[in-house]
């Protein structure tokens, strides 16, 4: 018999802040340390992302690759660059200390490499952590690996419009096109806004919302919506 998903609700109450408060007008970075302190000060759980460095940290970062072209996976500490603020990319466990459980965070796992180790960096991170959290991925081995070493934690599927790849095996199949399947068994689905899931009777964050008409859109759909700014 399978054990009963884990409660998301701290996912629900309010709009998601999507890598923080972030306004580069006001000088405020997306998945920078002033866009969580915003997000905190207004009470918003924060959605941002993660990637693992050569050096084995792990930083809060969404692209796969800096402004000067180079791999992150291919870097340390000390070669990232500065934020448009000037201040540095944070990493995690920086991050997991300034926010302090003050509002839930949804950790969004870049997985870059054939086989990712930073689920194993992350696990002792997110465990001895006492705020509320849950992860995500687009990548279902992720979600699998929590399924196995941290099942507490709530774990959420990320789906997208994109077509099959042609190296996705069975199991990325099964977590893309029926995600809420036995093997990643996720608690929530995170479903791009144009592509909702058709079949799941999971709750449903929409991404990313821009505008009052996505917005509307999305609550056709979804649970709740993770969006660029709160409208």
């Amino acid at each position: 018999m399978n054990k009963p998903r884990n409660n998301i609700d701290f996912l629900l109450q309010v709009p998601i802040a999507h890598r923080g408060l972030h306004n580069l007008a006001k000088k405020i970075p997306e998945n920078s340390f002033a866009a969580f302190k915003y997000a905190a000060i207004k009470k918003y759980p924060i959605e941002l992302d993660i990637h693992l460095l050569r050096d084995g940290q792990i930083a809060v970062y969404h692209n796969d690759t800096l402004p000067d072209g180079r791999k992150i996976i291919d870097c340390i500490r000390a070669d990232l660059p500065k934020l448009p603020d000037h201040s540095q990319i944070p990493l995690l466990h920086e991050v997991l200390k300034r926010i302090d459980g003050k509002v839930p965070l949804l950790i969004e796992f870049k997985t870059d490499a054939p086989k990712s180790t930073l689920e194993q960096a992350a696990l002792p991170l997110l465990t001895s952590y006492r705020g509320a959290l849950a992860i995500q991925s687009f990548d279902p081995r992720t979600l699998h690996f929590f399924k196995q070493h941290a099942p507490q934690i709530p774990r959420g599927q990320l789906i997208s419009p994109k077509p099959l790849r042609q190296s996705e095996n069975l199991r990325e199949y099964l977590a893309h096109h029926h995600p809420d399947n036995f093997y990643t068994r996720p608690d929530f689905i995170s479903a791009d806004l144009n592509k909702p899931p058709i079949h799941t009777n999971l709750p449903i964050l929409a991404w990313t919302i821009r505008t009052h008409s996505d917005a509307n859109t999305a609550k056709r759909f979804a649970s709740n919506i993770i969006c660029e700014k709160i409208l």
